[in-house]
């Protein structure tokens, strides 16, 4: 009798273990991270791309990612309160209250796009002052902070056809966006007008982060682990796979400069 319960002590005991072990493997540390949507070369959204690269960078270390897509206000606003851990496809904006990551995680070639017979010769920069120029919600405030020494006037749409529209009815003089969301919005809806675009800098992408206690701890793992994984093998995969090759060789070279401008 008395071997038979040491023997039921010991299966309950190993019972016990077992689901204390599998409850241990189900639960996972989850990242809550939005995006907005982001044009690609193809009719694939660009955001899943931005989204897979957290995955391959946060499962190894045991977290399980949850992303959800937003518009670019209410995303920031979600981080700002609390609400997401992450958001990716970030502009820096000082008066935004979140945590930026080191590095950005994209970089595009910032362009001015004008018709010339509009607005005339392209001569640099200077050309955009005391001009009417339209950018995208959201990027007012970072483009300002960018080109900081320059007196910009800039108004926000909230699509990129309807700043062509403004700028083929000559309602504004300049628009300022990304070069790959140029071309791709000019493909996608056919556009013949005899736009010109001009690179005036490069558009950095950050990852921003809640600035709670856990934010700030995954902003730190992010940033420890990025630089490693953006030159390996598997980065270049996910890029590929999403139709940012090009995106993918803009960004290794412009974090190379960086480095090298640093002393690195």
């Amino acid at each position: 009798m008395y071997e038979i319960k040491n023997i039921l002590f010991l299966v309950i005991i190993g019972v016990v273990t077992v689901f204390d072990c599998m409850a241990e493997d189900k639960v996972k540390p989850i990242i809550y991270v939005v995006g907005e949507e982001v044009l690609s070369t193809s009719d694939i959204n660009g955001t899943e791309q931005q989204f897979a690269v957290v995955r391959a960078i946060f499962e190894p270390l045991g977290y399980q990612v949850t992303t959800r897509i937003f518009p670019y206000k209410r995303a920031i606003k979600m981080i700002e309160n609390g609400d997401a851990d992450m958001m990716v496809g970030m502009l820096k904006d000082n008066l935004l209250k979140v945590h930026y990551s080191f590095q950005p995680h994209v970089v595009d070639k910032l362009v001015a796009v004008f018709i010339h017979e509009q607005v005339g010769d392209w001569q640099s920069i200077t050309s955009l002052e005391n001009k009417n120029i339209i950018t995208l919600a959201g990027l007012s405030n970072p483009i300002k902070e960018y080109f900081h020494q320059f007196k910009l006037r800039i108004t926000e749409v909230s699509t990129r056809e309807q700043a062509f529209k403004k700028l083929k009815y000559a309602h504004s003089d300049y628009l300022i966006d990304s070069e790959s969301s140029y071309f791709f919005t000019q493909k996608e809806n056919r556009i013949t007008e005899n736009f010109i675009a001009k690179q005036i800098g490069y558009l950095e992408v950050y990852a921003a982060f809640s600035t709670h206690e856990y934010g700030s701890k995954i902003k730190k793992q992010w940033d420890k682990n990025f630089p490693n994984f953006i030159n390996s093998p598997q980065a270049k995969e996910i890029f590929d796979k999403w139709n940012f090759a090009k995106e993918y060789k803009v960004l290794q070279s412009y974090l190379k400069a960086q480095k090298l401008g640093d002393g690195g």
